[in-house]
């Protein structure tokens, strides 16, 4: 049965279901007898559905499916599908040899078309196709996503079409009323900018256009109304809260998290990816609070892999939170890491050669450095950090400069909290061990060059991803608890001084969970969940930073951890 041997072999496991289609085996061999369509062939916007109906199937099996790909005319011998669906998931199909199956199509700027497979993924055989599926509009304004400049009267919005002609953002503080005006500029990236395969083979798809535009004079805390487009057509009416100056002393929530990922509203691969980072983003919108001020992504994105259709999944997959609130994203392995990358330190072919491209083209963070890999900015009580794990930080290197002296800089009569973001955990607990990038060979090397700077300018939380779970330390330095025992009763002067930065492992909002943990947990571990899939949950407030660990699937807190001001920082 050869269709299966993919699956859970190693091609598989390390570039998604995607890489279980081997585009390099496909052969063609129309069978006549087989009727397979696709309606409606015309579609009004972005995220309707389309039905597939398929019959004359001789001696159905278990490795028959059917593959989407974009634009119509994909080379299937050179092209991998968007997505796909086995045909026994329509009922009845084994016994009958025809069926019904839906698919939701996302606007990628280009046409559909479907085509039925034999044979499983490994030596696929494609027996039909059908006709193309249009879209009304291929330059719909779509994946709106916002993120922070770091002034506090800037917001800058990210959207992509396939053409464009003066695109621009309106906004303004009355609905339907945007008044004011700012031009868009807009980028994109070839194949030959990126690195590797599948990104440059099978996985390569034209981007489009992304534009980047940012409101400026905004009024800190005020509510502003804007659309974004330009003469093909503008977007829905979205808004957002203007950021609150540094010092202000407004309480606020944000959510941190990495490795989210993204999975198919239709089920397309579901039986291989889990939909853990749908739960997750649906608990997180229904989360929103007008007291929600950002979204922290310490890393793992979209898991694109090399597959660029799967950045515009996820776009859409997160545009109804992130189009409300700033998405501040820190790169991870499966954005940078590949053999022989310039600056980058982790060797592995975890980007599935985009080498950090398709990233930075679509996330347009603070410039308090010459890079998108690490910076820093103020938002309210809050002077947040982002590093990259997967670029040198060894003491002297650029950027542990960088965090030197940003950290050193801080006020904290103006910010008194500071919360440190980075993709790979400083301490965790797993039994990956002994190799370069393993889980405990990188965090020992953060202990040593990073962690001193942390405790020295009293870095308050630090939030990491990478292992996908959660888990939370005492107040640590030098894998050794500082903070009182919570078992034991506190005076009020050792709760309020400062012991060492808590660490956070937050990667469990999306990827299948990672269960390598030791029998004998360490010693600093206050808690552990690699069950549940969900994110973090912190309030800040002049007095107390309030974390909690928030499950996807039912949005119910499993953990949480207050930390009272130190004394020393106590605001008048």
């Amino acid at each position: 049965m050869a269709w299966l041997v993919l699956l859970s072999g190693v091609g598989a496991h390390n570039l998604g279901p995607i890489g279980s289609v081997r585009v390099d085996h496909i052969s063609v061999d129309l069978d006549d007898d087989v009727r397979f369509q696709a309606s409606p062939n015309a579609l009004k916007k972005s995220g309707e559905w389309v039905t597939v109906q398929f019959s004359g199937v001789k001696s159905p099996s278990h490795g028959d499916w059917i593959g989407v790909y974009s634009p119509a005319d994909a080379d299937v011998h050179h092209t991998a599908p968007i997505k796909y669906k086995f045909a026994w998931e329509s009922a009845g199909f084994l016994h009958t040899g025809k069926g019904a199956l839906k698919f939701r199509l996302l606007n990628m700027r280009h046409d559909y078309s479907f085509a039925l497979f034999r044979n499983g993924t490994y030596y696929p055989v494609m027996v039909a196709q059908s006709q193309a599926v249009h879209f009304k509009n291929y330059n719909e304004p779509l994946q709106g996503h916002l993120s922070l400049t770091g002034k506090a009267t800037e917001m800058r919005v990210v959207w992509v079409t396939r053409d464009a002609h003066k695109p621009k953002v309106l906004y303004g503080t009355r609905p339907n009323q945007c008044t004011a005006s700012v031009h868009a500029k807009s980028t994109t990236y070839k194949r030959d900018q990126l690195c590797g395969a599948p990104a440059t083979t099978s996985g390569w798809r034209d981007p489009g256009l992304i534009h980047s535009a940012v409101m400026t004079d905004l009024i800190p805390g005020v509510r502003y109304f804007y659309t974004y487009g330009d003469v093909y057509g503008m977007s829905e009416e979205k808004s957002f809260v203007a950021p609150l100056p540094a010092g202000a002393r407004d309480g606020f929530s944000f959510f941190a998290f990495g490795d989210m990922g993204t999975a198919e509203e239709d089920g397309s691969l579901g039986k291989q990816l889990d939909v853990s980072s749908l739960n997750s983003s649906r608990a997180m919108e229904l989360d929103l609070a007008d007291h929600t001020k950002m979204i922290l992504h310490i890393g793992d994105i979209s898991y694109a892999k090399g597959f660029g259709a799967q950045w515009d999944s996820f776009y859409h997959q997160i545009e109804s939170i992130a189009s409300s609130v700033p998405w501040m994203t820190c790169p991870g392995n499966h954005e940078s890491d590949f053999p022989h990358l310039a600056g980058v330190w982790m060797s592995g072919r975890d980007s599935g050669g985009e080498c950090g491209v398709p990233y930075a083209a679509r996330n347009h963070m603070p410039t308090t450095h010459s890079g998108l890999a690490w910076y820093s900015y103020d938002y309210g009580l809050v002077h947040v950090v982002m590093m990259s794990t997967e670029h040198n930080f060894e003491a002297g290197s650029a950027q542990y400069e960088f965090l030197l002296k940003d950290l050193a800089a801080v006020n904290r009569s103006l910010t008194p909290w500071i919360v440190f973001n980075g993709h790979r955990p400083m301490y965790i607990d797993s039994t990956f061990d002994g190799s370069f990038n393993s889980d405990q060979v990188v965090a020992r090397h953060m202990r040593k060059h990073i962690e001193p700077l942390l405790v020295k300018y009293e870095v308050d939380v630090c939030f990491w991803g990478h292992h996908h779970s959660y888990q939370r330390t005492c107040q640590v330095a030098n894998e050794q608890c500082q903070d009182p025992d919570p078992d034991q009763d506190q005076d009020q002067e050792a709760k309020h001084r400062y012991h060492g930065p808590v660490h956070i492992v937050t990667g469990a909002s999306g990827a299948d969970t990672s269960d390598n943990v030791r029998d004998d947990p360490p010693a600093w571990l206050r808690y552990l969940n690699f069950k549940d899939h969900g994110y973090t949950r912190a309030f800040v407030s002049s007095s107390e930073l309030r974390l909690q660990f928030v499950t996807g699937s039912d949005r119910k807190v499993r953990d949480e951890v207050v930390l009272p001001m130190p004394a020393n920082r106590l605001l008048d």
